[in-house]
């Protein structure tokens, strides 16, 4: 897996992550995502019971043109070192079996 770090979001189709601390999913910012979709996957993940437990999370879809965008929202708990750890572990889990080539993780 290669990671890289950019100032700014790429205008693309990679899947969208999102960190979402527990109980902060109401608030959660998806930044390139219409308020309408945004509003649509925080209702969504809340229906699953996705609350941003440290290691839970939640994979929605969002319009992009005429394609879809993969929204994925971890859970990053009370925000502690072991809270971040299992968020990337359920990140990873995530993206190695979706087959996706890139992500933008907004922190």
């Amino acid at each position: 897996m290669k990671i890289s770090f950019i100032p700014a979001a790429p205008d693309s189709l990679a899947t969208l992550v999102v960190p979402v601390p527990k109980d902060g999913l109401a608030g959660a910012v998806l930044p390139g995502v219409s308020d309408d979709d945004a509003k649509l996957i925080r209702s969504a993940a809340a229906a699953m019971r996705f609350e941003g437990e440290a290691g839970g999370a939640f994979e929605g879809f969002v319009r992009a043109g005429d394609a879809a965008r993969r929204v994925l929202l971890v859970g990053s708990g009370k925000g502690s070192v072991e809270d971040f750890e299992k968020a990337g572990a359920a990140l990873s889990a995530k993206l190695l079996t979706s087959g996706e080539t890139s992500a933008v993780a907004d922190f």
